[in-house]
């Protein structure tokens, strides 16, 4: 089930009763429904079972719904102010995340606040009378505990939480690092990752237009990441990210939409300052790796090499703006070795769009010059795709060399039939000259 993590309303007796275990050891996960949280990571004996992950933006958002139960209760905003301080998430929820990540809320921590400020709460529930129950503090729950055991139990709560967090160190949803790299741009455009980068066009491109949002509460999707951009009345853009499992977390990125496109022309700019100019190797220094690097390029691009119009009697002239057979299947082995190794079917599908199309041209060609209007081309092609699509029926490796023997085969060549009859001729079975009007009969 996907959840609003920046809607979640989630009482704070349920944190209360979550934080009042013996040893309290562990940290607040949020229930599957999004309506309640559970103690994880508790386990005292068999900490090898203390294996659950909370990612900073699920650990963010139980941070602040415990804040949201805490001021329900009626506790002042000073107040309030000052445990978010100590849970570490001062501020709203972007300026929590460019903090860096968010650990996730213990148990302990729950039971430190709840004991602070349980007098006051009680007696705002005395007042409203709705028979809400009195929070107890540690010193009632705990009562008849020795000082010695006390602390005992808190020196193993320390060193189980501690080895626990340390084994899943909270980490930024990819999505919403993606955002927080734009919007806390430091000027450094050698740390500007691809997917930043795409992104940032996307928010040039589409942001750039004053006319993108037309009006207050319309929204603009990203198609690079899962991303969506609504104007607020205030003029500021939020953005709701989707992330892990389907849940989404909401931020005010704080920019305008001209601040937003703004920043995003700022990385991009960055991002192509920092990019060193291409470099062309010596000739005499190229290697077998730089042929095949070529060939795969010439692949992707669709580009076709330039051969050297020279013909010797070890090389026979070849025709220009075809690519070199060696070159294609140098190529096709990469491409189809890629396949192969490809990790789902998104990253075949990225592959067939960026490689399929220019891999059959070129072998189109190919095939063409070895065997002319030969059906059987048809078939290799129509091969070719099927590997792309990922049919398992279809043997790259045989395929590979069943081309590779239609390629390095070697065509008929009239003109050297004739230059070799030249040499070596062949007798007729005439001993005379014919004399056809003999042969017809006539004198």
């Amino acid at each position: 089930m996907a959840i609003n993590l920046s809607t979640l309303n989630i009482s704070l007796d349920k944190f209360n009763a979550e934080s009042s275990g013996t040893y309290n050891i562990g940290q607040m996960k949020l229930s599957s429904d999004g309506k309640s949280v559970y103690r994880t990571n508790n386990h005292k004996t068999f900490t090898i079972l203390n294996r659950t992950s909370i990612g900073s933006e699920e650990a963010l958002a139980v941070k602040f719904a415990f804040c949201k139960a805490l001021s329900n209760e009626g506790l002042s905003k000073a107040a309030v102010d000052e445990v978010k301080a100590k849970l570490g998430i001062p501020g709203d929820a972007m300026g929590a995340l460019k903090a860096g990540k968010v650990k996730p809320l213990t148990a302990a921590e729950v039971r430190e606040v709840i004991d602070k400020y349980a007098g006051e709460i009680n007696k705002k529930r005395a007042s409203a009378g709705n028979g809400a129950k009195a929070l107890k503090t540690s010193a009632e729950i705990y009562r008849g505990v020795d000082k010695k055991e006390m602390e005992d139990r808190a020196s193993a709560r320390a060193e189980i939480n501690a080895k626990s967090l340390a084994k899943h160190e909270p980490k930024t949803d990819k999505a919403v690092g993606g955002l927080l790299d734009i919007l806390q741009f430091n000027g450094e455009g050698a740390s500007v990752t691809p997917d930043t980068k795409t992104l940032a066009r996307e928010i040039m491109t589409k942001l750039g237009n004053p006319a993108a949002f037309g009006g207050e509460g319309k929204s603009v999707e990203m198609k690079s990441a899962p991303v969506t951009f609504t104007l607020q009345k205030n003029g500021n853009i939020t953005a709701k990210l989707t992330i892990a499992g389907g849940n989404t977390f909401s931020v005010d990125t704080g920019l305008d939409r001209d601040g937003l496109a703004d920043k995003a022309v700022k990385v991009l700019n960055a991002a192509i300052a920092a990019t060193p100019p291409k470099v062309e190797k010596p000739r005499a220094e190229k290697t077998a790796d730089d042929d095949i690097m070529k060939a795969i390029n010439e692949l992707e691009s669709g580009e076709i090499e330039e051969l050297d119009d020279v013909e010797t009697e070890s090389a026979p002239k070849k025709e220009k703006g075809v690519m070199d057979k060696d070159a294609l299947l140098r190529g096709l082995e990469i491409v189809f070795n890629a396949l192969k190794s490809a990790k789902g079917q998104e990253e075949r599908q990225s592959l067939r769009e960026a490689n399929m199309e220019a891999v059959v041209t070129a072998l189109q060609q190919a095939l063409d010059r070895a065997r002319h209007l030969d059906n059987r081309n048809t078939v290799l092609i129509n091969n070719v795709r099927e590997v792309f699509s990922g049919n398992a029926n279809v043997d790259s490796d045989a395929l590979l060399k069943e081309i590779s023997d239609v390629l390095n085969k070697k065509r008929f060549d009239p003109q050297a039939k004739i230059e070799e009859n030249k040499k070596n001729p062949v007798e007729d079975d005439f001993s005379e000259n014919l004399n056809i009007n003999a042969w017809l009969g006539e004198d």
